[in-house]
């Protein structure tokens, strides 16, 4: 974790072999890759919005999701500074149990993601 919020790294071999691979796919398939990798960013963003529950809407205001199409790389983040106590829960003066919003989110998009990479390669 660095400044503001955090954020979590999942693997997904399937995804990592299809990164790699993509100089051996011709310009249309290595567009369709690029763009179920964005689609799942944006699934994955709205799996965690889905299973916030903010009172106030300040973790709502600040997750955030952003596609970088030179590195294929999605990323959702949760920038409030409390995110993460969220999140994972805390043992604080006032225990909190953890509230994930992240995995579940990757987990419930994943199958997704693995069908869209794996119809993007069909010849």
């Amino acid at each position: 974790m660095a400044g503001r919020g955090f954020y979590v790294n999942f693997k997904c071999p399937e995804l990592e072999q299809a990164v790699k691979d993509i100089g051996k796919y011709d310009a249309k398939t290595a567009l369709k890759i690029e763009n179920q990798i964005q689609e799942s960013t944006r699934n994955i963003r709205r799996g965690v919005l889905s299973r916030i529950h903010d009172v106030t809407g300040y973790l709502r205001k600040h997750t955030t999701s952003n596609f970088n199409r030179l590195k294929l790389e999605g990323v959702v983040r949760e920038k409030a500074p409390h995110a993460h106590l969220v999140e994972f829960g805390h043992k604080g003066p006032a225990p909190a149990p953890e509230h994930p919003t992240m995995r579940p989110a990757f987990e419930e998009e994943r199958p997704n993601l693995i069908r869209g990479l794996e119809e993007a390669i069909k010849p």
